[in-house]
């Protein structure tokens, strides 16, 4: 039944990947970031196969209920990545990339730290449960969570800072 739902979870990436361009695109084609709404999903889509690859790897059953949690990983990660953006947008313009994201940091990466570790910690009290299939599906969440953080503030932040980069050369999105 997992290879069944290939097809849905391709179309769910799809959509949500024309939402984030449509949602940080702009009229002026230089300040627009749409291009950074497909570097969020592929962000999203890389801690999906490196949370769910570790703990496959590692000999952590894959059921079809732990199938379900990319749909939720795809709102927990755009998020994120919405709050990392706006915040990064309200920045001077004039500030290096760098400076830019050390600013956005300051101010986001608290919440989203405390937010990332409190659902982390619900998932992973979620794997005390009796019920083997929930057990799994907290295990894979958590730890899917938890890396999808490490790319946020990693990864993305570097695409942030690219993207800013190419704003400043007065290159179009």
């Amino acid at each position: 039944s997992i290879v069944d739902d290939a097809p849905p979870f391709g179309a769910a990436f799809l959509v949500m990947t024309i939402v984030c361009i449509v949602s940080l695109s702009k009229r002026d084609r230089v300040k627009s970031r749409g291009l950074l709404g497909v570097g969020a999903v592929f962000t999203i889509l890389l801690s999906i196969m490196s949370g769910y690859g570790l703990l496959f790897c590692i000999g952590i059953p894959l059921t079809p209920l732990t199938a379900i949690f990319p749909y939720v990983m795809l709102g927990i990660g755009l998020d994120d990545t919405f709050i990392l953006t706006d915040a990064c947008e309200r920045t001077e313009f004039s500030k290096s990339g760098i400076e830019k994201i050390e600013e956005t940091i300051e101010s986001v990466g608290m919440s989203i730290t405390l937010s990332t570790l409190t659902t982390v910690v619900a998932y992973l009290l979620g794997c005390t449960n009796s019920t083997a299939g929930i057990r799994w599906f907290c295990l894979y969440a958590a730890i899917t969570i938890f890396v999808d953080f490490f790319y946020q503030i990693t990864f993305f932040t570097a695409l942030m800072v690219v993207d800013d980069r190419r704003m400043k050369q007065n290159r179009q999105d």
